[in-house]
This record gives C-alpha cells, structure tokens and sequence, in this order.
C-alpha cells in the first residue's frame, strides 16, 4: 500500500462518520449518502496534493461534500421534472415515443460517461449547475477560453459517438426504433 493510500485510509476512518452524516442530513437516503462519501474520497484521491495540507483539509472535505451532496440533488430534481414534464404529454398509446423519450433524458449521463472527468466538470457544472464559463473557470482553476474549448470538445465528442452509435447504425430513415434500441441496449451493458 503507498503512502497515499495509508493516508487515506486514516482520513476515511476519522471523516467517514462525518462526511456520511453530513450527506445523509442533505440528501435524507442513505444510499445516497454512502455514494456521496464515497464519491468524495475519490475526489480527495484525485487531489491527493490535499493530503499534504492537513489544516485545510476538514474544510475542503466540507465543501466538496456539501457541493457535491447539492449537485446530487439537483441533477435529482432535474430528472424528476424533466420526466414528469415530458411523460406527462405522451400519449397513452405511443410506445415508440415513451422509449425515445427515456432514452433522451438519460442520453447526456450517457455521453458523459464517454468522456474524460475534465470534459463531464465543465459540462456538469455549464448544462446541469447553469454556472457561465468566468465562474467555471474560477472553480476549475483554468482560463474561460480552456473552458469554451472543452464545451466545444463536448459537443464534437458526443456529435461523433451519436453518429457512430445511432446513424451509423441505422440503414435507412425508418429504421431509428432499431437504432434506439441498440443505443438502449448498449447503454444498459456499459
């Protein structure tokens, strides 16, 4: 095990307890809570240069949980509309339309999942938390125009996997159910 890993190892025993009761007061689940103090200490892995700085620790622990544990639960209040709104004008009898649907609102999620963590930061925090490029590349520590570019990135990137997991797989205009349901399968196999 390297040094890193006994730290944090020591730092998951003496924050676990706080960090989940901080999430679980936030969130109000349990499961919830225990993916949110995991996610955490991944985050504290990733920025292990936190490690060597034990004074600002307990504070960037608190912060990290906290904006984590409110994006949670806006991407949580962002599903629930989004599908109620949009299940609610379907009609009774279009299948095809309900499953195109489902697919869409879990298509962003899906594209984010093919890209690399400082692509999903700067989309998360654009589409999902509506911050500008100035207050991203505050957060992130990089320039606005490093921000644009990676939105830009984005965008190419999930153009290019729609193309070649949807249009590329469909023959002709009328066969897209087939092709959702590909997209669908595959998704669900990731």
């Amino acid at each position: 095990m390297s040094q890193n890993e006994d730290i944090v190892e020591k730092l998951y025993r003496t924050y676990a307890f706080y960090i989940y009761r901080r999430s679980r007061s936030l969130l109000n689940s349990d499961q919830d809570a225990h993916d949110a103090l995991h996610d955490v200490f991944v985050k504290l892995l990733e920025n292990s240069a936190r490690l060597s700085e034990p004074e600002s620790l307990l504070p960037w622990l608190n912060r990290v949980t906290t904006n984590h544990c409110i994006n949670m639960l806006r991407s949580r209040k962002f599903r629930a509309a989004a599908s109620e709104t949009e299940l609610n004008h379907v009609p009774d009898t279009d299948t095809a339309m309900l499953q195109l649907l489902l697919v869409r609102q879990n298509l962003v999620t899906w594209l984010l999942s093919k890209v690399d963590s400082r692509l999903s930061e700067c989309v998360t925090a654009y589409f999902f938390d509506e911050k500008s490029v100035d207050q991203i590349g505050n957060e992130l520590g990089i320039s606005v125009p490093t921000v644009r570019r990676r939105l830009k990135q984005f965008v190419q990137t999930a153009r290019e996997v729609l193309h070649n997991e949807v249009i590329g797989t469909t023959t002709n205009t009328g066969d897209i159910n087939n092709s959702i349901n590909k997209l669908a399968a595959r998704r669900s196999s990731d």
